[in-house]
């Protein structure tokens, strides 16, 4: 989740460590300089050369001058292929607030294809998810010291509705229809820094991406993630998918 521009600030708290074999569609989205590689985000294949994202995520500096996704591993720090970016592209309307980020999709185009690729199921334009029903949330972020976070974590959330989610953020940030809202009311479990850009998945299908919160796992602060179906058709004018 990101706490503010360009932060990544969401992390599985209270989950369980799980294997790439079960999510392979998971990559680690990694900024490179010189000598160092550090996990930033997480995101997902769409297709066997487009990897989704969170905007903030490819919204960077650092990440645009040298960036890699490195995938096939359950550990963001070994194991797997490094893939070369050929670009990146960042939602036009991407708007940063405080605390939220609204239109927070982003896309990366890989250098070649990756035949191995398991692309995962993106959610179609017009299906919805009932409010209470359990999803999952997986990625590679901070754990407030409540597992490893080097190796792959999920954990299950029940959607909450639009309504509870505005009214619990009423006072901070208006949630608009680009976003979906996961969690308890409280707290507990939930994504943090690092999981930014990795999905929402519900029934196998990802209808969300880990974008923002207020804080991790806290009470009354349901994670906030960025709806694909509402832009879906985005992202099939710029990958094809």
């Amino acid at each position: 989740m990101s706490a503010g521009r360009n932060g990544s600030s969401f992390r599985i708290v209270n989950g369980s460590s799980t294997s790439i074999s079960d999510y392979p569609f998971m990559v680690s989205v990694q900024r490179w300089n010189k000598d160092t590689k550090s996990h930033i985000c997480g995101g997902t294949f769409i297709s066997n050369q487009w990897i989704l994202t969170a905007g903030h995520c490819v919204d960077d500096r650092e990440f645009s001058k040298g960036g890699v996704v490195r995938v096939e591993s359950s550990f963001h720090a070994s194991g797997g292929v490094f893939l070369t970016i050929e670009r990146t592209v960042l939602h036009e309307k991407i708007y940063y607030e405080s605390p939220g980020i609204d239109y927070d999709y982003g896309l990366i185009k890989l250098t070649a294809k990756f035949e191995r690729a398991v692309p995962v199921r993106l959610v179609a334009m017009k299906r919805r998810f009932l409010p209470g029903e359990l999803c999952t949330i997986v990625g590679w972020g901070l754990t407030k010291n409540t597992g490893d976070r080097d190796q792959l974590r999920m954990v299950k959330l029940p959607i909450i509705s639009r309504e509870d989610c505005y009214d619990v953020y009423a006072e901070l940030q208006s949630i608009t229809r680009r976003m979906l809202c996961a969690g308890y009311i409280g707290g507990g479990q939930d994504a943090c820094e690092g999981d930014s850009g990795g999905p929402l998945l519900c029934r196998g299908i990802q209808i969300g991406i880990t974008s923002w919160g207020v804080g991790c796992a806290k009470p009354r602060r349901f994670g906030v993630y960025s709806n694909i179906a509402n832009q879906r058709e985005w992202i099939r004018q710029h990958t094809g998918v």
